[in-house]
């Protein structure tokens, strides 16, 4: 898969998105067209070097679990905390953390820091008297705004 590839995917998914089609109507299409059916996991990973100390590691796992929370449609707490936890075992059990010098009690101490940070950056907002909603987040029922697709009330 080359740069090319990647964007070609991107600009022809985003105008069937525009287009209003489902995503998994999306991909499948996508995937009908491709010449090479067949996904590498190995095409995804990092190929760098392993983490050697302590910093690095955490530094990575923290890089990692804040990023696949992000993807949580709905990240509750317990989403959270299973993500998390999915993140360090994987990574763990992968050997990616063989050269760090980070033992089992540590990674345990690093799960548990990184749940309450991860949940206060995700936790839902409320919505403000007057507050508008930004533009596409009317309809979602995300308390961004009143009713009446995003106005100010009369006081």
């Amino acid at each position: 898969m080359t740069q090319k590839d990647v964007i070609l995917f991107a600009r022809q998914f985003s105008t069937m998105i525009d287009a209003g089609l489902p995503i998994i109507q999306c991909l499948d299409i996508l995937h009908s067209q491709q010449e090479n059916k067949t996904v590498k996991v190995d095409d995804f990973r990092y190929p760098g070097p392993k983490p050697r100390s302590r910093e690095t590691a955490v530094l990575m796992l923290a890089d990692a679990a804040e990023a696949a929370t992000r993807s949580l449609a709905r990240p509750t707490p317990s989403r959270i905390r299973e993500m998390v936890k999915q993140i360090i075992d994987k990574r763990m059990l992968a050997g990616e953390l063989d050269n760090s010098g980070l033992t089992l009690r540590d990674l345990a101490i690093i799960r548990e820091s990184f749940i309450p940070l991860l949940t206060g950056i995700h936790h839902a907002r409320i919505a403000y008297p007057g507050q508008r909603q930004p533009k596409g987040e009317r309809g979602r029922g995300d308390g961004g705004g009143d009713e009446a697709g995003g106005r100010e009330r009369d006081a």
